[in-house]
This record gives C-alpha cells, structure tokens and sequence, in this order.
C-alpha cells in the first residue's frame, strides 16, 4: 500500500493582506478569503479518502483545517502537532518590508540577495 500525503499552505491571512512576516507569531489569523479558501479545498478533496489530518497549532493554520475538514462527511478532527509550526522569525515577525528594511538593513540586504545565509538572532 502507497502513502499518499496532501500538503496544505494556510488560506489567505491577515499578515499576507497586510505584506507582514509571520513566522511562528500567532496574531495573524484567517480573512474571509481565507476561509472560503479552505472550504473550497475541502469540497475539492471531498472524495479523496483521508486517514488523519494535521495541522500546526497557529491560529491561521488550525482554523484552515478545520475548514478542509467540515465540509467532509467522516467525521476527522485535526491533530495539532508542535512539530509543524513555522519557523521563528524573530525579530522580523509582524513586520512589512519596509520595517524589516529599516530596523535590519543589514540582514534585509542578506535575504534579498543570499537567504541561505541570513541568520536572525
């Protein structure tokens, strides 16, 4: 038997109206867009069978499970799992581009042009 795994980004957040970095903050949550996102995947994925669904914890995330999984007819409830949180963007979390540019032109620099490098502290 084959596992098949169905990876879901969160639908459109208050953070990405606003351009913000989110990170592992969880003061960005679900717009309306948002959520008619996830109920349009859920009835997308009605007749797809799945086993278990998880989920980070955040807010946007859970909240975007949790729309997949109410227009399904088999009862899942999400699993909420630390281990699929996003990464810690502090100091940058809840900032738009131009903050990030201002208070850290130096790491700004280094994400624009070697993100591989950058390192937050």
């Amino acid at each position: 038997m084959s596992l098949r795994l169905l990876l879901v980004r969160h639908g459109l957040s208050s953070f990405n109206v606003e351009r913000r970095i989110q990170g592992r903050n969880d003061l960005s949550i679900l717009t309306t867009t948002g959520e008619d996102q996830a109920r349009r995947l859920g009835m997308a994925l009605a007749d797809v069978p799945i086993d278990a669904a998880y989920s980070s914890p955040l807010q946007r995330a859970a909240a975007t499970t949790a729309g997949i999984l109410s227009v399904r007819q088999d009862g899942l409830s999400p699993v909420l799992d630390d281990g699929l949180l996003e990464i810690d963007l502090e100091p940058w979390s809840g900032l738009t581009a131009d903050e990030r540019a201002i208070k850290d032109p130096e790491g700004y620099t280094t994400w624009r042009q070697r993100p591989e490098a950058l390192e937050l502290t």
